[in-house]
């Protein structure tokens, strides 16, 4: 997991959660995928776990290490993104787009 922290940053609106832990079916759910998967992830070292004990239910997942891998999975540049909601909001009335900042900042 060697993505520099700046194209984390670019990536963390993502991840719809700023709890630094994450249980596994939450991480399943960020990343679209089953949960077998968020363990081969783990044992391939691309996620970082923390383990109260050794029993599989009580892991968690670091947030950071979640960002890290959508960071280095994906196939665009935040730039282009964020051209392209801007175009997509150009469309939209302007009491909807307003609707629209009003949500982007509350989450």
């Amino acid at each position: 997991m060697n993505t520099p922290a700046a194209v984390q940053t670019d990536f963390d609106f993502l991840v719809p959660t700023q709890k630094g832990l994450l249980h596994v079916d939450e991480v399943a759910e960020i990343l679209r995928v089953d949960r077998s998967t968020i363990y081969l992830l783990e044992a391939s070292g691309e996620l970082e776990v923390h383990r109260r004990n050794i029993e599989k239910s009580h892991r968690k997942i670091t947030r950071r290490s979640v960002v890290a891998h959508l960071a280095s999975t994906a196939t665009y540049d935040t730039a282009d993104l964020v051209k392209t909601i801007a175009d997509l909001a150009q469309t939209l009335t302007r009491e909807r787009r307003i609707k629209l900042a009003h949500q982007l900042l509350q989450s």
